[in-house]
């Protein structure tokens, strides 16, 4: 990702630290955690951290609170929730399908799979199939491959929202990055989720 395609955004940071390995914690009632203890965006002692500048101006603009959490880099969700100590069911992972209407980013938890053909009936479009590589990174151009934020609506992607995830107290999202994670509240994501449409779409994959 381009440095310039990124921008500062102030938050509570939780950081692992350099050289952090897997005893560090992004999730708080795991301890072994440094926190800054700015407790919102406007806190007079704000911790920084940049994340997608697209993702950071969404939330700004909805005076959004959330933490942000650094981990040694990972390159899957199951690797990300390894190393961060975090729940993979609530990581959100957005799947990217398309058809000839465009594209659709359907995010549901990480341990989970979407069906495409309940999607599809979901939002009454028969022809959705999976976008690749190319077309996602040409969508989220300030994102790392394989990092995308569960959150469309920052890129004026159509969203839907996978009941399972929403079920969640805390939901963690990816940066834009393959380094840090947003953990925000249930009450935080419904609010930033609200005008995207909901439903049941997604199950455990077969071992």
């Amino acid at each position: 990702m381009a440095p310039a395609a990124r921008m500062s955004l102030t938050a509570t940071l939780f950081r692992t630290g350099a050289g952090a390995g897997a005893g560090a914690h992004c999730n708080p009632a795991q301890g072994g955690l440094r926190r800054y203890p700015a407790a919102s965006l406007d806190s007079p002692t704000e911790a920084v951290m940049t994340i997608s500048s697209l993702l950071s101006g969404y939330l700004e603009q909805r005076g959004a609170r959330f933490d942000l959490c650094t981990h040694p880099r990972s390159r899957t969700s199951v690797q990300t929730a390894r190393v961060a100590h975090v729940p993979l069911h609530q990581i959100a992972k957005p799947v990217i399908v398309e058809d000839d209407a465009g594209c659709v980013m359907a995010v549901v938890p990480a341990d989970r799979v979407v069906k495409l053909g309940q999607l599809a009936r979901l939002l009454e479009r028969k022809h959705l199939h999976l976008a690749d590589e190319d077309r996602i990174a040409e969508l989220f151009i300030d994102c790392d491959r394989g990092a995308v934020p569960g959150l469309g609506m920052a890129w004026g992607v159509e969203t839907v929202v996978d009941d399972e995830l929403e079920a969640n107290a805390v939901v963690y999202l990816e940066g834009g990055d393959h380094e840090c994670l947003l953990r925000l509240s249930h009450a935080e994501f419904h609010a930033l989720v609200r005008g995207a449409r909901h439903g049941q779409f997604s199950v455990v994959p077969a071992h």
